[in-house]
């Protein structure tokens, strides 16, 4: 019974030690508050990039190794 009290004060203070780490800072200056909203918008961009990309397949299948191969001698594959 104590080890589950002592277990449970502990997960208790570390909970709220977690939690006044997430709470957002209200005393923020016009300099953060511009630096996050730039940062948004670059988000923005990248994910609708992503979105754009994901969404068009290439029309032409291309082969990055196609230099590094040895000419195909047609002759069976052992």
């Amino acid at each position: 019974m104590k080890r589950m009290m002592i277990g449970a004060l502990a997960l208790g203070l570390m909970a709220g030690t977690a939690m006044a780490q997430s709470l957002p800072d209200y005393n923020e200056s016009d300099e953060a508050k511009a630096k996050r909203k730039e940062n948004l918008a670059i988000d923005r961009q990248y994910r609708t990039t992503v979105d754009r990309m994901r969404g068009e397949p290439s029309a032409t299948k291309t082969d990055p190794w196609s230099n590094m191969r040895a000419p195909d001698d047609s002759k069976a594959k052992r």
